[in-house]
Parts: C-alpha cells; structure tokens; sequence
C-alpha cells in the first residue's frame, strides 16, 4: 500500500505513514498482495516484480529446494551376557571386597579426624608469660604473681580469645580456685 499524502510504499495495516506522519483514510480497504524481499537489499517488494524498487537489481524467482531422507530402520539387537569362568568371578568378587573394605577404610580415617578435631583444643603453656616471687620467711611473708602480657601477646596476638576471665586477689584465691 502506498501512502495518500507522500506515496511511499508503508506496511498495509498501518494507520500512520511512518514518513511523513499523516492518517491513513480508514475507508480504504488494503489491497492483500502477496509480498516477497529482495535478494539484494531485503526489502518487501511485490511478488510479480522483475526488479527491487530500492536497489535496481533484477529478482531472481525462488527456487524451493526439498531434501529428500530416506526412511531411518531402527536395528534393535538383544544384549548378549558374556560368560564368565568361575575364576574370573572370583576375581571380581575379591576386588569388589578390596574397593568396600579400602572406602570404609578411608571414610572411618575421615570420621575418626573430626571428632579429634572436635574433641582436642589447643592450649597453651602460660609458664613462659609467668613470673612468681616469694618474700619472706616461715609462712610470713609477701608473695607476688606477674604475668608478661607483650610477649603473650607478641608470640599469640588475635589468634586466643578469653572464654573465662579469673580475678584473683590473693595467692590464697588462687589456691581455692585449685582445689
């Protein structure tokens, strides 16, 4: 179809000119051409059309090609069951007993691991960050604790953290928390 204002050739259900903007007369009935596209540029032309409108060059009828399968015969063919000896079988069997035994081997290695893991925590010796000295003589006397908290922190940093936080105020506090 062609439009009524500039007569470019426009989609035949269109309502707009796509190029100039103008209404198309509803009354008009669309003509219903067969349509086919250039071999060259790809736009639509009429299907009783020797040359493109756009680019000039001569179009070349279609031409259908129809490839032709030849019918597909499914074959079935039944398995067949291989005979074995009876020490082939065997073999079989005590490898199939050697594959069990070596994976329950290494899954119970595998659970015996996480419960070590799970059960052993790490501890550390606090000997070496300590310091105890005594004063005085036949049970009368000062005694006094010091512990050395940069190099604690030096040799564990962020690695530790405190569960339980012990406040002692006298060796005898600590001697009950012994007991």
């Amino acid at each position: 179809m062609r439009c009524s204002e500039c007569g470019r050739e426009i989609p035949d259900d269109s309502v707009f000119c796509p190029e100039c903007g103008k209404q198309q007369t509803i009354g008009q009935k669309p003509q219903k051409e067969k349509m086919k596209r250039c071999t060259n540029c790809g736009c639509k032309i009429p299907e009783d059309s020797a040359f493109c409108p756009e680019c000039g060059k001569r179009v070349e009828k279609e031409v259908v090609h129809v490839q032709i399968k030849p019918k597909e015969q499914k074959v079935r063919q039944e398995p067949k069951k291989i005979q074995r000896a009876p020490r082939d079988d065997a073999r079989l069997k005590k490898r199939n007993k050697m594959i069990a035994l070596c994976a329950g081997i290494a899954l119970g290695l595998c659970v015996i691991i996480l419960v070590l893991s799970a059960v052993i925590k790490p501890s550390i010796n606090l000997n070496k960050y300590t310091t105890v000295s005594i004063d005085g003589y036949n049970t009368v006397g000062q005694a006094t604790m010091t512990f050395d908290y940069e190099k604690f922190e030096d040799d564990y940093g962020k690695k530790v953290t405190r569960t339980e936080v012990m406040n002692y105020k006298t060796v005898s506090d600590i001697l009950d928390g012994m007991v």
